[in-house]
This record gives structure tokens, sequence and C-alpha cells, in this order.
């Protein structure tokens, strides 16, 4: 079954972008649709935790102001107060994490949605939470966890596979969760895992880091790098329930970072280079233009990776596929094959055979004795 999905993919002419992906690519486009359109993209918005967002960018450009009466206003308000709860939240949880650190003479390096939001970043606005990811150096590592400890944020993970999965091959230690709050830490050392062949010399990424405006003690990646591991993020993860929420980060951080520098693109394609991160670097460009219409100059759009077009034809309904918004009018079950061979294709690019398969055969064998508990 899982064959014939594949060769349909294959043969597949490149779907056309949702609603929602026009609508963020040029949000006036919006109030020349329906009032059923204007319904299918709220529900799209909502599956990809996008409706704060698009609440956001439609009180800046005072789009709504000319709706129809009919239109639901406070389905937006609503999605974009929650989203100010969340940003409160996590503002003041960053707080309490900078006097952990500072008292420990540590830098606290922020990483994607927290650094976004602290950092002022137009992507913070409209951004829900569900953890906030922090990066140390390895030889602080178990300093770090300890310090943590101290302030109530454990491991609850007891499974022997998992510890050494994290500890031993991976990027980052098993998630920690404050024992009253419940918010969630993921503490990293690198932005790839240790088996990764790509991956690139994480001191080289903390040399860079810029200080936050009128946050002693607190740091964010340099915009090149902010970029690049977003990119990598999206593209070496193999996880795509929000996978157009990050290709829409990259897009805004893109235009935001080129937009205050002039010297932007050309410091982007030099640091890919120098942190061995051509491939998401080329897919990252190429699939925010290709998707969301991004303003890409016309010497970095003929950037290629390399020169194998049957492979480029493949990523193409792959990732056409799996950036889609989260939503049943977007999904068939191309979309599932999709997501599940760029699944499988992240851990091929992260981990090396002999531990791929085993891997992949443990979680699969978690996954469906997980399913026949429940039923």
């Amino acid at each position: 079954m899982r064959l014939k999905l594949l060769i349909a993919l294959l043969k597949e002419v490149r779907m056309s972008n949702s609603l929602l992906t026009k609508v963020i690519s040029n949000p006036h486009v919006f109030t020349h649709l329906s009032i059923k359109e204007q319904e299918l993209v709220m529900r799209q918005a909502e599956g990809s935790d996008l409706l704060a967002t698009l609440g956001w960018l439609f009180k800046r450009l005072d789009i709504t102001e000319n709706l129809k009466p009919t239109f639901p206003h406070s389905k937006y308000e609503a999605a974009i107060n929650v989203a100010r709860a969340h940003s409160n939240f996590i503002q003041w949880e960053i707080g309490t994490l900078q006097e952990i650190f500072k008292n420990d003479n540590k830098p606290l390096i922020l990483l994607k949605g927290a650094a976004y939001t602290i950092a002022g970043l137009p992507n913070g606005l409209g951004r829900l939470y569900s953890d906030i990811d922090l990066l140390v150096h390895k030889a602080e590592l178990n300093e770090s966890e300890l310090l943590l400890k101290r302030a109530l944020w454990v491991d609850k993970s007891t499974d022997e596979y998992d510890q050494m999965y994290y500890r031993k091959w991976m990027h980052e230690i098993p998630p920690l969760t404050h024992v009253k709050r419940k918010s969630v830490l993921d503490v990293h050392h690198a932005i790839l895992p240790e088996t990764c062949k790509h991956r690139p010399e994480p001191h080289k990424l903390f040399d860079e880091v810029v200080p936050v405006a009128n946050m002693e003690n607190v740091f964010v990646l340099s915009p090149t790098d902010m970029v690049l591991h977003s990119m990598t993020h999206l593209f070496y993860e193999g996880e795509f329930n929000h996978g157009l929420r990050d290709l829409f980060d990259l897009d805004m951080l893109i235009k935001h970072f080129s937009a205050k520098d002039a010297k932007f693109w050309p410091k982007l394609i030099a640091r890919g280079q120098e942190l061995n991160l051509q491939r998401p670097l080329y897919y990252g460009i190429r699939y925010t233009k290709r998707i969301l219409n991004t303003p890409v100059p016309d010497e970095i759009e003929t950037l290629s990776m390399n020169s194998q077009p049957r492979l480029i034809f493949l990523m193409d309904r792959l990732f056409d596929k799996a950036l889609m918004p989260n939503h049943p009018s977007c999904n068939n079950g191309l979309s599932g094959i999709a997501k599940w061979l760029l699944y499988v294709r992240s851990h091929y690019l992260r981990m090396p055979i002999r531990l791929l398969i085993p891997h992949l055969f443990r979680k699969a064998w978690k996954t469906h004795f997980s399913n026949q508990t429940a039923a």
C-alpha cells in the first residue's frame, strides 16, 4: 500500500498552495475571499498554530476593519489573548532562568521561540509555547543540569534507552519539567546530534551570540545563525505538525534581517558554508520562496546544493505535502506518506545506519505497544 502511495506521490503534479499559505504570503488577499473561504483559512490556521499570528498580521495591516460584520473577530481576538498570556508567562519564566544563571555566572542563551519573543522579533507575536529552549556549553552541561534541578526542574524520563539516546547520541538532554509550574525546558549543547556528520562545531555558534537589549546576561544567536538554526530545525527534525508555522518563522526572520542589513544574504551564504549547513540552507531558501513567495535575490535563488534534479524533484513533492497546513482540507493519503518518508530521512541524516535501524524499530514497537494498551 505504501509503495502505491509513493508511486502516486512521485507522479503527482505539485499541489496548489492552500488558502492559508496564500493569505500569509499576501494578507490583503483575505479581504477578497468569501465568508466560507475565510472560515476555512481560520480552521487551517488553527490546525497550524497560526491563528493568533494571523490575527496580529490583520491588526497590523488594518485588514479586519474592512471585513464584513459576519467576520468572526472574536475568534482572532481570543487567539491573540491566549498567545499574549503565553508570551507573558514565557517572559516571566525567562526572568527566573536569568536569575538562576546570573547567580552562577553562566550566560543564558535562548533558542527558537523563546529567543524570538525575548528579542522582540516579529515572529514572536502570536506564538504559542510548549517549552523553552536553551543552549549551554557541553563542558558545563552536567553543572547546568544540576543548577536547574536545584531550582526544581527535573528529568522525568525513567527509560534507560531514552536516557542513553539523549545523553550519548543527541544534542540535548532529556526535557526538564518544573515540579510546580509544569513548564518544560529543552537544554541543548549543539544544534545537531553528536552522530550527525554535518554537525557544525558548537563553539562557532557560542562565539557569535548576541546580547539581548535591557536583559543582563541573556543572549540569542546572531541573525545568520538564528536563521540557519531555524532552517536546520525544520529540515532535519522530521516533525511537521507545525511545519508551516516553522516555515513562516523563516519567512519573517528572512524579511526582518534582510531589511535591516543590506549584506544579510552574502553573510548567510558564507555562514552556511562555514557551519557546514548548506543542505538546510538550500532547502530553507527554496521552500520559503516556493511556498510563501519569500523575496529572495536572483543571485541567491540560483544557489544550488547539487546537480541532482531527480532528488530535487522528489524533495519538492515531499515538502510540498509536508509543509501544507495541518488540516483535513490540505491532507490526504499522500500527505501521510510524505511526512513518514521525511521522518525516516531526518533520522538517516542524524544517525548512522547501525544506530538508525534498531532505533526506528524500537520506536515503532513502542508506538504499537502504546496503541494496543490504549485500545
